[in-house]
């Protein structure tokens, strides 16, 4: 249907991975979605804490598609985590 590939927590899923968060060495952030109906932000809280190893956290308004609901505040949270990144 779609040309592009799947998204990772499907093919994941089905697949398994070959990694786990701390072989990732690029900068990481974790975003908390606070209006998500699917997935309340004390259970992402919950997760964010369990994968650990440096995540930085962020929390958005946002639901479950934020990306669309609140860009200007995704696009600000990008902004902030890069900056954060140069600092050190």
């Amino acid at each position: 249907m779609f040309d592009s590939p799947e998204p990772c927590s499907c093919r994941a899923s089905a697949f398994g991975v070959s990694f786990i968060v701390p072989d990732v060495v690029i900068p990481k952030a974790f975003i908390v979605y606070e209006d998500d109906a699917l997935s309340p932000s004390e259970h992402q809280e919950a997760l964010a804490t369990a994968y650990g190893y440096g995540l930085k956290k962020f929390s958005v308004n946002g639901g479950h598609s934020a990306f669309t609901n609140v860009p200007e505040e995704i696009a600000d949270m990008f902004v902030q985590f890069i900056k954060q990144e140069k600092q050190g």
